[in-house]
């Protein structure tokens, strides 16, 4: 449906689609190279909190849910800048959840929505996306 909109939806339909899947492929590669534990693997006992187990034991860094979130939140900032706090609550609720779960570090978040941030800075040169190329 973006594809048959305007210049500016095309722009930012494409910016999005870059970034999204730098952001999915990332994860995947980092996690081949660094294997960390994740915290739901650790903290054992009646006090536990959070889900039962989740993805692969030693996945945690960097949160693939970090990584999109921050992408994301990056991508629109940039698209629809009045809205940027708007983006970066929500953005930041979710990425908590992943560590209020125990699914993961906080380190593993907060440097999954870093790494997302910067994958969708550098996607700019490559969708096309510039500054003031979302102005209608």
């Amino acid at each position: 449906m973006s594809r048959g909109g305007d210049r500016r939806q095309r722009v930012v339909a494409n910016h999005v689609a870059v970034s999204l899947t730098a952001a999915v492929m990332l994860p995947k590669i980092i996690k081949r190279v660094i294997d960390r534990t994740r915290p739901d693997r650790v903290v054992v006992g009646e006090d536990r909190r959070g889900v039962g187990t989740s993805g692969q034991p030693h996945d945690s860094f960097p949160s693939g849910h970090g990584v999109h979130i921050g992408a994301i939140v990056s991508a629109l900032s940039w698209a629809y800048p009045k809205k940027t706090a708007v983006f970066l609550a929500i953005g930041g609720a979710l990425a908590a959840t992943r560590v209020a779960v125990l699914a993961h570090w906080t380190t593993d978040v907060v440097l999954g929505l870093t790494l997302g941030a910067a994958v969708e800075r550098a996607a700019r040169r490559v969708s096309g996306a510039r500054r003031g190329s979302t102005r209608a």
